[in-house]
């Protein structure tokens, strides 16, 4: 029997119970797509950024973010943004 991966934003929010619509994962959690439907989670393999409303998350884009079109960055990671969650903490 083949172990489900423990590595996809579905999977983690599950696992950790987020509770987000839109579960996004990047290991690195330096690029990811532009969430569409809220609340949304950004993962890393570390943790995740929780992320409410459209709203809250206009104000991590102008403050954080980079990118063009559909795409979204930060060079310093996820995990350097306040809220960010950690695995140790989401379990």
């Amino acid at each position: 029997m083949t172990k489900p991966r423990s590595n996809t934003g579905r999977n983690l929010n599950d696992i950790w119970n987020v509770g987000a619509r839109l579960p996004l994962y990047r290991k690195d959690g330096t690029w990811y797509h532009i969430p569409r439907y809220f609340p949304a989670a950004l993962f890393d393999e570390n943790g995740y950024l929780f992320i409410p409303t459209e709203e809250d998350f206009e104000i991590l884009r102008t403050k954080y973010f980079s990118g063009k079109g559909d795409e979204i960055s930060y060079s310093k990671g996820i995990s350097s943004i306040p809220g960010y969650v950690k695995k140790s903490d989401a379990i």
